[in-house]
């Protein structure tokens, strides 16, 4: 577990906002969260991430394709 990195995930209609441990980002809603790979993402090692967040019917829609896409663990 030590070697796991958690993101914690709350969204809202227009924007996600992503909590690492350490500080606050927020980044568009959008379709394949783009500014959220190049941003956070692309630096974390994906096998060992776990995203967490509450889905919130339609607008956790993006979150829960790029996970499948880019295969994230997640906890909802």
């Amino acid at each position: 577990m030590k070697d796991l990195s958690f993101l914690g995930v709350d969204i809202s209609k227009d924007s996600i906002t992503v909590y690492d441990g350490k500080k606050l980002y927020t980044f568009p809603n959008e379709r394949y969260l783009k500014k959220f790979k190049e941003r956070i993402f692309k630096r974390l090692n994906k096998e060992k991430t776990v995203i967490i967040y509450e889905p919130t019917g339609p607008y956790s829609s993006f979150l829960e394709e790029f996970a499948a896409i880019e295969k994230i663990n997640v906890v909802q």
